[in-house]
């Protein structure tokens, strides 16, 4: 099992911070004489996070990371960040209502809709077994243990909006869209891996096969990008939205450079806040 974690360099993500040009794409190498570089966030916009490393992907790069921002925004977190009205690059394009199935006293499922402020919703955030680096275990290219942590909310006028007396018994469908959790896992790669270029520069560690996990070239996801099976602990504090921590971690003997995620650290309940995920970014540079 791992050691206790040694932070090398904690880092939060700052609104509006930019990184200079390292004038390649920082996943393939491409120079910026040979082609166009794009801008890339190190969390997506789309979850309200602004930091920058200018020019830093080739086009053809920034397709695939795009992809991988998708299932974050569009698909797992689309209805939260709809109801906290998270800033988008297509507000016209943001849904003003949810529809959403229940039933009261065990009868039928009915269809409702409720403007997206009052609507109820579920968030599901994937959540599997630690890198498998971490615990032993060999390469693998499924995850063994893909489960959810599923989150909720529910006005207070939901009997009104289903047309429930007071007393009634109103049960809400669960709806959970399908989605990948090997393209969840890269995004978090992705997010891990810029945060450590925006922080220590392409030279600062060796990366080991990071952007080729990202870009979908290396198939073992699991054995570098992890969480906990726990219930996670309560909500951070509300001025950090999210949190990347950076630390060296050694694990059999390995001295490892990793990355521990929580988004939207500041949301949940008392009891218990979003997930932690595991990366694993490279290793330390080499030293003469």
């Amino acid at each position: 099992m791992a050691s206790a974690l040694v932070p090398a360099h904690r880092v939060r993500i700052i609104n509006r911070e930019r990184t200079a040009s390292f004038c390649e794409c920082i996943y393939c190498g491409m120079k910026a004489t040979q082609g166009k570089l794009t801008d890339e966030h190190v969390i997506p916009f789309a979850l309200d996070a602004n930091a920058v490393i200018e020019k830093a992907s080739c086009e053809s790069c920034a397709a695939i990371t795009a992809r991988l921002e998708q299932v974050l925004a569009r698909q797992i977190l689309a209805q939260y960040r709809a109801h906290i009205g998270e800033q988008t690059r297509r507000p016209g394009e943001r849904p003003t209502k949810f529809k959403f199935q229940a039933s009261v006293n065990g009868g039928p499922l009915a269809e409702f809709e409720a403007p997206v402020s009052e609507a109820p919703y579920f968030t599901y955030m994937p959540i599997f077994n630690p890198p498998g680096i971490f615990i032993g275990a060999q390469p693998m290219r499924e995850f063994e243990v893909s489960e959810v942590h599923r989150y909720e909310w529910v006005p207070n006028t939901l009997r009104a909006i289903v047309g429930a007396n007071a007393g009634d018994n109103v049960q809400i469908a669960n709806t959970q869209l399908p989605f990948r959790f090997d393209l969840f896992a890269r995004a978090l790669a992705k997010i891990a891996y810029c945060q450590a270029i925006a922080s220590y520069g392409l030279d600062g560690f060796r990366r080991l096969v990071t952007a080729k996990l990202i870009l979908g070239h290396y198939p073992y996801v699991p054995y570098f990008v992890g969480s906990s099976l726990e219930l996670p602990p309560p909500a951070g504090p509300a001025a950090a939205k999210h949190s990347v921590v950076l630390q060296y971690t050694n694990i059999h003997r390995l001295n490892l450079f990793t990355a521990t995620i929580r988004l939207y650290a500041n949301s949940g309940t008392d009891e218990v806040g979003m997930p932690f995920y595991d990366v694993v970014i490279g290793a330390p540079p080499f030293t003469r």
